[in-house]
């Protein structure tokens, strides 16, 4: 095969593995089988050198802060960037490579490759300067094609971009309601606890059973639009995985206090313990898939989060509850033991997901005396 064959198949490869890149990330999310995904390998490779960078400056830095909530933004825009890049220099490989000769409206053209870069980049846009045009047949019909896959791709980039906000949008609603329950940070004990100061069994279980929606939305949503998990939540120190944690934290909680058959002692209590079962399968899905987005491994050794200094200080402050309180001071032992297998379904994936996009898992009990870990927030209880 000779040198200019081969530059003009290497430039068809180019412009087919972007087509199909796209498509999978646009129009078909799910692919078929792992491949070999562009945008896969870019988000690995950029998201890579930004957390090295960035995760060595310390966690109440308001630069780590705002670097961090800036990348999603800007990966995607650089990721649409690299596509037209790609899509240009294939389709200029191509002509370059297939000898197609070009007219020039001074002069004689001398057909460089740059030549050809400036006509599929004038072409890909649609800009029609006319001062380099096809002269064959051949190489107008490229053209031709060029400008088509140019107006398609950025036709369709403008109307995925609304679809994919809406979704980020849709999650932060979730996540505002939550922190409105279980304060900032939001915590376990913090969500329990002020449902049981109002004796609100029945908002608890409607506010778990709109988790449990939540979370089949997050995972159709990072499913269709991985680049979501890395686009922080517009306030500052909020997380959608802290508000996902809490509420499987809260569910463990009242699985490990309520039994099985408390249905028939009390119906309100059973309908709470049947909508917690669901809510933790349910966001340990989510978790799962995530992590399956991302080819993350679960954590074979997970940091304790509960101690028993902060078992203790759950007790304490469930004291209040009339329906999981009794139940958790008669049987300690039993019900941390029953927690501790919960939390050994959930908690890895959650600490996996936690050190890959940096982002803090929350406490099981707030902390009073102390400032958010967001620069310039406080906490609210």
């Amino acid at each position: 095969m000779s040198t200019p064959t081969a530059v003009a198949v290497a430039g068809g490869l180019f412009i087919v593995l972007v087509l199909w890149d796209i498509f999978e990330t646009i129009v078909l999310p799910r692919s078929f089988g792992p491949g070999i995904r562009l945008t896969r390998l870019y988000y690995k490779s950029t998201w890579w050198l930004w957390s090295r960078v960035l995760g060595r400056l310390p966690r109440e830095s308001a630069l780590r802060d705002v670097a961090l909530s800036v990348f999603g933004p800007y990966s995607l825009l650089a990721l649409i960037t690299c596509w037209s890049v790609l899509l240009i220099s294939g389709f200029a490989l191509l002509l370059w490579g297939a000898g197609a000769p070009l007219a020039a409206y001074v002069g004689e053209p001398s057909g460089t490759i740059w030549e050809y870069l400036y006509l599929s980049g004038v072409t890909f846009f649609t800009l029609g300067y006319g001062d380099i045009t096809p002269k064959a047949p051949l190489t107008r019909l490229l053209c031709v094609l060029e400008a088509g896959t140019g107006f398609a791709v950025l036709a369709v980039v403008i109307g995925y971009l609304p679809v994919m906000y809406q979704s980020f949008s849709e999650r932060e609603g979730m996540v505002l309601r939550a922190y409105q329950r279980a304060g900032e940070p939001s915590s376990a004990a913090a969500l329990l606890a002020r449902h049981a100061r109002a004796r609100a069994v029945s908002g608890l279980t409607a506010f778990f059973e709109q988790i449990e929606g939540w979370c089949a939305d997050l995972m159709e949503s990072y499913r269709s639009y991985p680049m979501l998990a890395f686009y922080r939540s517009q306030r500052g120190g909020h997380s959608w995985l802290e508000v996902l944690v809490t509420s499987m934290d809260a569910s463990a909680v009242i699985l490990c206090a309520l039994p099985e058959e408390v249905g028939d002692e009390d119906e309100r209590a059973g309908e709470l313990r049947f909508q917690a079962e669901l809510t933790l399968d349910m966001g340990r899905a989510a978790l799962i898939d995530l992590a399956d987005v991302l080819t993350l491994k679960p954590y074979a050794a997970v940091p304790p989060r509960l101690t028993d200094d902060t078992w203790d200080d759950l007790l304490h402050r469930m004291d209040g509850d009339p329906l999981l309180s009794p139940r958790l001071r008669a049987d300690p032992d039993g019900c941390r033991r029953r927690l501790q297998e919960l939390r050994a379904r959930y908690e890895p994936w959650a600490r996996a997901a936690a050190e890959h996009l940096l982002l803090d898992l929350p406490p099981w009990v707030p902390d009073v005396g102390a400032e958010r870990r967001c620069p310039g927030a406080r906490r609210r209880i």
